[in-house]
């Protein structure tokens, strides 16, 4: 196992296209998911509204396996040569200013609708933290529920960085399997299985891994870890099914999910192992912008369009409407806050750490 990450091998580029296209993929796979798999249509819920696609977009929900692994793979790589509080102060700028914005958004246009259950200010507050939850406020949206596992590993990796042993990253990544791996068993208690992460964490520790394949190579330990943290991940991707999908679960079924985690891996063994798959574009990077604010909007907005254009239109329309919105929506907060608010946002926090002696001086 290589001691120092320094002086191995690195990725040379700022940016990995394949990366951005398997994010756009994970939320627009999440996003048919939730527009197409038995949606409401003028107030009832639909089967057969959209066939066949059903058939292959009630499997959407995993590309929010799919999210977790790029976060492994991208936050282990934007932490490195990073302070504990450049890594903090860099996490901060990228993921609130768009959420600060969409939570404003879906909460203006539940309200505006006059639902059933308006939006309190209160709730709005709370929903600004990130963690509305754990101050007894529900989610304005539910897909806001994966960002808070997503704060959880952040923080793991912000306190190695803070303990200095970023260089044992891989150590630090053996431990967390085993964790995960025992607490997959069911024998580890509440407290040690949240810590790990418990049961996202193989998909994350396989990102994790995958970063380390691409910038220090293969090695017998990251092989084998990425084999077992598979194993995990495809057997809690079976054993999630019946919350995402309603009908009878067959073995087939199984079967998909299963394979699916596996591609997964094979996809980012080939983005590890093989530079450069895809030419650069400014497309793949702005259909990369998308993928956040595309990720947070489309739900409950999309909800609230199907119930008021399917009552006068078909489901195709709607189909259409919610789409056209959704993505309308994700360029617009992606060009003015993704490219433009969040940089300077973490230019001023930077700037603030500085003056407070948070974090040193950038390096000319």
């Amino acid at each position: 196992m290589s001691s120092q990450l320094g002086s191995t091998k690195r990725a040379t580029i700022k940016r990995i296209p394949e990366l951005d296209l398997l994010r756009f993929f994970a939320a627009a796979a999440v996003m048919l998911y939730h527009y197409t798999y038995q949606p409401v249509l003028n107030g009832v819920v639909v089967d057969n509204a959209f066939r066949p696609l059903p058939a292959a977009t009630r499997f959407g929900y995993l590309g929010v396996t799919l999210f977790f692994m790029i976060s492994g793979f991208v936050i282990l790589w934007s932490s490195q040569e990073r302070s504990a509080g450049e890594f903090g102060i860099s996490r901060i700028a990228r993921l609130f200013p768009s959420f600060w914005v969409c939570v404003l958004i879906t909460a203006l246009v539940v309200n505006a609708v006059g639902g059933p259950e308006p939006i309190s200010p209160r709730t709005i507050a709370l929903n600004m933290t990130m963690v509305p939850g754990r101050l007894g406020a529900p989610f304005v949206d539910g897909v806001y529920w994966t960002l808070f596992v997503e704060l959880k590993f952040y923080v793991l990796i912000y306190f190695i960085l803070l303990s200095g042993t970023m260089a044992r990253v891989e150590t630090w990544v053996a431990v967390w399997l085993a964790a995960s791996a025992v607490s997959m068993f069911g024998i580890a208690p509440n407290w040690f299985a949240s810590l790990a992460l418990h049961p996202f964490g193989p998909y994350f520790i396989s990102g994790c891994l995958f970063y380390l394949l691409r910038a220090r190579g293969p090695s017998v330990f990251r092989v084998g870890a990425l084999l077992v943290a598979c194993a995990l991940g495809a057997a809690y991707a079976v054993k999630q099914q019946p919350e995402f999908m309603h009908e009878i679960i067959t073995p087939l079924t199984g079967f998909i999910v299963a394979a699916s985690v596996v591609v997964f891996h094979a996809l980012f063994a080939a983005i590890a192992l093989i530079p450069g798959i895809l030419p650069s574009s400014r497309w793949w990077y702005w259909l990369g912008g998308l993928t956040y604010p595309l990720y947070l909007l489309h739900n409950r907005i999309g909800k609230i369009i199907s119930e008021k254009v399917s009552a006068s239109h078909s489901a195709g329309t709607t189909l259409a409407v919610e789409l056209a919105v959704a993505l309308a929506a994700a360029a617009i907060i992606a060009a003015a806050v993704e490219r433009r608010a969040c940089g300077a946002f973490h230019k001023a926090l930077l700037q603030t750490a500085v003056r407070l002696r948070v974090v040193r001086p950038p390096r000319i």
